[in-house]
């Protein structure tokens, strides 16, 4: 649905142990596998667990007026099935952070994203039904009515590269 070739999307899996507070570039080494997808891996031994990150490089700032509302709904779907997905201006984001012995199966689980994602129509009508919501309790909120004075000005010409909501046409 979102993404058509999600085999050869950009991802980025952070293999660091806990926070990490200062590393050079020097320090990532990435990796790209025969399928395209890029493997970057950041070594920090001060912690005992281990931080996996999947960046699928697909955020707001990708929308078009056409897709527009997609990324955040098919983060949302994909929170539900695998659980911990993200959008943001330039990715869907999954994190784990784990113990050592459980990382073969958090990266299961993380690969499960770049499968196609199987949602059945009631899950779907609830995810846009809770969008919806979402989107009309912002408008009538004194937050919604700033953010989105600001994003009127900040994105004229292309209103539907933001993050405050689902851009309508989605709905139709």
């Amino acid at each position: 649905m979102l993404l058509r070739k999600p085999l050869t999307a950009l991802l980025a899996f952070f293999f660091t142990a806990g926070a990490v507070f200062s590393f050079s570039p020097q320090d990532i080494h990435t990796y790209t596998l025969e399928n395209g997808l890029r493997l970057s891996v950041l070594s920090d031994t001060s912690s005992a667990t281990v931080r996996l990150e999947l960046d699928v490089y697909a955020g707001y700032s990708v929308q078009t007026e056409r897709t527009a509302g997609y990324i955040p709904l098919y983060a949302r779907l994909l929170s539900q099935a695998l659980g911990g997905a993200e959008a943001g201006a330039d990715a869907l984001r999954m994190v784990r952070t784990v113990a050592p012995r459980d990382v073969e199966q958090a990266l299961v689980t993380l690969s499960g994203a770049l499968r196609p994602l199987s949602v059945t129509d009631g899950e779907l009508g609830r995810a846009l039904a809770a969008m919806k919501s979402e989107v009309t309790d912002y408008a009538a909120s004194a937050a919604g009515f700033i953010n989105t004075a600001i994003d009127a000005r900040v994105f004229s010409a292309a209103p539907w590269k933001q993050e405050s909501g689902v851009y309508p046409a989605l709905f139709t």
